[in-house]
């Protein structure tokens, strides 16, 4: 049993990936646990759009998100959370300076 703790100024740097959006794969790069995760930011307003391959647990942090699923779409504010099943198809909008903390199960390879 261990803990690892990754600091502020030890996080993986955050990388383009897609129009105003960067994220830090913090977690999935520590390589000490079988699931992945890090942080989402906005630099401007942006859109990301998938089919997920894992669960995921999203907390945000600032500004909003809006996640569609299914033609239902959930809004979320700083402290809230969204859950995300596997399998689901999604598109992710949110205005620059929001920001997400998110896990996901399993690791992407």
């Amino acid at each position: 049993m261990s803990v690892t703790h990754i600091p502020v100024s030890s996080r993986s740097p955050f990388q383009p990936l897609a129009d105003g959006v960067e994220v830090s794969r913090s977690i999935a790069d520590s390589g000490v646990c079988d699931f992945g995760g890090g942080h989402f930011r906005f630099v401007a307003d942006g859109e990301l759009e998938g089919t997920l391959d894992y669960d995921e647990v999203v907390y945000v942090l600032a500004g909003s998100l809006s996640v569609t699923v299914a033609g239902e779409t959930s809004e979320a504010g700083p402290g809230d959370i969204l859950i995300l099943t596997r399998g689901s198809t999604a598109t992710y909008r949110a205005v620059a300076g929001s920001e997400v903390f998110y896990v996901i199960q399993p690791k992407p390879v």
